[in-house]
């Protein structure tokens, strides 16, 4: 019985002991963010969405990125911004506003005018979910959004 309560204090001892050598980590905006992994407050976009954003804008955007403007908030919060959608679900998003010059030419049925199937703008406005990296929402239009009305807000020159 002595012999085990040797034991376990020199086990307890080494575990102490070895604990206070080990580095410590500075914890970030993600890792303590209550939407989850991937996903940062505002001034800053975690590395892999604005990856995904400079990419997006340099390769699939309907036209010319300058810079975006984006909001960390929930789908269902981004509807008023992305049309007048309305959204139930409380999935994280980030609401982009990217400024520039957009043509987006977009499929229409045949008997459609064609204007009808062009739609030109200043700012492209889109819903991204930051753990699939996939767009939710899309809209091409001549307003800049009001994103302050739902939290603080990041840039990002392009």
């Amino acid at each position: 019985m002595r012999r085990i309560l040797v034991l376990l204090i020199l086990a307890t001892i080494a575990t102490a002991c070895s604990s206070s050598h080990k580095a410590t980590s500075v914890p970030t905006t993600e890792q303590h963010n209550p939407a989850g992994a991937g996903v940062s407050a505002a001034g800053q976009l975690p590395p892999r969405v604005l990856a995904w954003l400079r990419s997006y804008t340099a390769h699939s955007s309907p036209g010319r990125a300058t810079s975006a403007s984006w909001v960390l908030t929930t789908h269902d919060k981004s509807g008023p911004f992305v049309g007048g959608a309305i959204f139930y679900d409380k999935t994280p998003v980030y609401l982009f506003d990217i400024e520039g010059h957009f043509v987006w030419d977009h499929s229409c049925s045949p008997q459609s005018a064609p204007s009808a199937c062009v739609s030109r703008g200043r700012h492209v406005v889109l819903t991204l979910d930051p753990h699939l990296l996939q767009i939710k929402d899309f809209g091409v239009g001549d307003q800049p959004l009001q994103l302050a009305t739902l939290g603080a807000v990041g840039h990002v020159a392009l």
